[in-house]
């Protein structure tokens, strides 16, 4: 038989928050330490990822864009945390200063200080001994460390509710034959985001579509959906209690600040090389393009060559191929449109892959090896090395280079995937030289990326200059 709890046992469990919320401050430290270490390296740990999707992009360029928003987004999240945490500990660090002070001198003498009686007053009403430094510092301290964390969960929330978004994608490919089923799945996708933004309104204006009874019972239902999706029932009590502990224009404006920070970062700079125009130009040179110049960790954006200085009768070229370009290659290829299905074997990295048929994902396939596929296929290995011939063409000193023989290559620096070439450059004077690649793309890639059919242009892609001994 269940009993109901004695003043006893409520005094017992008062006494032991208590004692709680006075050591709390050593866990706080604790954990800060230990998650500003994480935080670090999973800044680290994104960064790799970053490259990784980099050399290997998704198939789709929309999907590309949205893995590497969220990624930069990360970033700014565990930016944000890792600064909230160190402010943390140092606020903690002078709040065990201000105890030690304490047992010194509990309270501050004004009258040793000899102020006028203006400083004196305004002073001695604010800062009443060092007991309410003390006070004041460990609310402070507590806010934040609690905040941090509401941050964290609000990150997870943001992150699933995304995660959920993406599965409409699918769907609406498969229903594309279907104009009933792709018009309700596109009306769901619709449904669903302005349910999110209702849900985050909510959120950041801290309950505002609770307050009228009216509204309240229409927004219920998006409010119990939305929790499920962001897992919000595991941070909704600290979100709610720090909202109305804390005067909440104070978390409006932090808000606005960090984010006007994120927006201003890359805008605000004091730069005084007014002359240092270094940019795509053909009078820079890119440290990229020369493979014994190029960071340890850095990838190929775009070319490489072996150096500055070539001593020999060839030129080795390399020319980094993007999954994105498939695009491209599958306009240009009118006669072998299954050749992008070949330039897609060895970008996946599961048992199965997507095939592609007009653009559109169709169904699930085994996946096919290179070595198998250029055992019983080499028509399809040819057509698909000949479509990204097609997509390049190389200038020596503005010479046209003539039919210039391309192989498949993975690059050993990150195992960038792409074409490469030698090129004889015997005929070439002593001294500087220019080499110039040309790639065919869209006229206007904001079309092509929304479905609309677009021109193919030829547009200038890299400038390298060399010597040649």
């Amino acid at each position: 038989m269940k009993t109901s709890p004695t003043p006893h046992d409520d005094n017992k469990l008062e006494q032991w928050l208590d004692n709680l919320q006075r050591e709390s401050w050593q866990m706080e430290l604790v954990i800060s330490a230990i998650a500003i270490f994480l935080l670090v390296g999973g800044r680290e740990a994104l960064s790799n990822y970053e490259v990784i999707l980099q050399n290997q992009p998704f198939q789709s360029f929309l999907a590309t864009a949205l893995a590497t928003s969220l990624i930069q987004f990360g970033h700014f999240i565990l930016g944000v945390l890792i600064v909230s945490l160190i402010l943390h500990l140092t606020l903690r660090g002078l709040w065990i200063g201000m105890i030690g002070l304490q047992s010194v001198t509990p309270s501050i003498d004004y009258q040793k200080l000899n102020f006028g009686s203006f400083f004196t007053n305004k002073l001695s009403s604010k800062y009443h001994s060092v007991k309410d430094l003390v006070i004041s510092l460990d609310k402070w301290c507590s806010l934040i460390f609690s905040a941090s964390f509401l941050l964290v969960f609000s990150m997870m929330s943001f992150f699933t509710f995304i995660l959920f978004a993406t599965l409409f994608y699918p769907l609406a490919q498969f229903t594309l034959d279907k104009p009933i089923l792709k018009t309700l799945a596109n009306v769901l996708l619709l449904a669903y985001f302005i349910g999110g933004l209702l849900y985050a309104f909510d959120f950041l204006s801290f309950g505002l579509l609770k307050k009228n009874n009216a509204i309240a019972k229409l927004y219920h239902p998006i409010y119990r959906f939305y929790s499920i999706i962001t897992l919000a029932p595991l941070y909704r009590g600290l979100y709610y209690t720090l909202i109305s502990s804390v005067n909440r224009w104070f978390f409006v404006g932090i808000v606005i600040a960090v984010f006007s920070v994120w927006q201003l970062k890359g805008d605000i700079r004091y730069d005084t090389y007014n002359y240092f125009l270094y940019d795509g130009n053909e009078q820079s040179m890119h440290a990229n393009y020369y493979a014994n110049e190029k960071g340890a960790d850095e990838r190929i954006e775009k070319i490489s060559i072996p150096s500055q200085i070539i001593s020999t009768s060839y030129l080795p070229l390399f020319i980094r191929h993007w999954v994105i370009d498939n695009e491209v290659a599958y306009e240009l290829c009118q006669d072998a449109r299954d050749t992008t299905e070949v330039l897609s074997y060895n970008t996946q990295s599961g048992s199965f892959r997507f095939s592609t048929n007009d653009n559109q994902i169709s169904n699930f396939e085994p996946y096919i090896s290179p070595d198998k596929l250029r055992q019983h296929e080499p028509a399809k290995i040819e057509a698909a090395l000949q479509c990204l011939e097609q997509m390049y063409s190389i200038h020596l000193n503005d010479s046209l280079v003539q039919h210039p023989e391309f192989f498949f290559y993975e690059h050993p620096n990150k195992k960038e995937k792409g074409i490469k070439t030698v090129l004889s450059i015997e005929h070439l004077p002593k001294g500087k030289n220019t080499l110039q690649v040309m790639k065919k793309d869209f006229n206007n890639k904001i079309l092509s990326l929304i479905g609309q059919k677009d021109s193919i242009v030829t547009k200038p892609y890299a400038t390298v200059h060399f010597w040649k001994e």
